[in-house]
């Protein structure tokens, strides 16, 4: 006699674990829906004060609950900006983790962002020569110097140097307003003692490169008559005038 109801307690059994299923995929996030927010996260490891370029950063898709608040979603908005804390690799860039590098002054880095073989070399800099202001930590530059002729009637113009880098404008800390008083370049041991001849017998100016341009800048290769981790040999104006022929006049 109890047989048709244990049948009937297990039919009913069967049918409410269905009807469980059944709503447990229905509730849950579709195939579609999961993992179609944009993140962008650290291509590798990345140290504090780092000046983000666009090789440091990849883009991840993330289910929607799973992207924490902040999180940077175009890797434009993070390009040339500066890292206040390090990043693993795939760990998400946050709006609150990066900024101008006017805007994290009191923190110091632990060290500039230079490649192997680069020096850092800081050159003068203000409103005219310096583009007004408007370069910024990131930024690529082009270098013109100005020296006078042996004559002294006109002056001699000429770019010695383009696609530089600028990994740090102003002094560390500075909060002045107005145009910083001076750039800090990514360069080799040679290119700095030119630039330093430059700065003590001609005057330069900066010319700033189109936003467009900077991946070609980055790409570019590496000066062959100044190579990166050469050692430092001095320069003289005959130096000068065999790497810029007319330039001295």
């Amino acid at each position: 006699m109890n047989l048709p109801v244990l049948i009937l307690g297990a039919a009913l059994a069967l049918a409410g674990f269905g009807v469980t299923l059944l709503l447990a995929l229905n509730s849950g996030p579709s195939a579609t829906a999961a993992g179609n927010q944009p993140v962008v996260v650290a291509a590798r490891d990345l140290d504090q004060r780092t000046v983000l370029q666009a090789q440091d950063l990849t883009t991840a898709h993330w289910a929607a609950a799973d992207v924490p608040p902040s999180a940077v979603t175009s890797s434009r908005a993070a390009v040339g900006q500066v890292l206040l804390a390090s990043l693993k690799r795939g760990q998400p860039v946050l709006s609150n983790q990066i900024g101008q590098a006017g805007d994290v002054t009191g923190q110091q880095p632990a060290f500039l962002p230079l490649a192997k073989g680069y020096v850092a070399a800081t050159l003068p800099s203000s409103e005219l020569p310096g583009v007004g202001g408007y370069v910024q930590a990131g930024d690529y530059i082009d270098i013109v110097a100005i020296v006078g002729s042996r004559s002294g009637s006109t002056s001699n113009v000429r770019t010695v140097y383009s696609g530089v880098r600028v990994i740090r404008v102003g002094a560390a800390g500075s909060t002045a307003a107005g145009p910083p008083s001076s750039l800090t370049l990514a360069v080799s041991e040679c290119q700095a003692e030119f630039l330093n001849w430059f700065v003590a017998n001609a005057s330069l100016k900066y010319t700033l490169l189109a936003h467009d341009d900077y991946a070609a800048a980055a790409a570019a290769p590496p000066d062959a008559a100044c190579p990166a981790g050469g050692s430092s040999k001095g320069v003289t104006e005959a130096d000068v005038r065999a790497r810029w022929p007319a330039l001295l006049g």
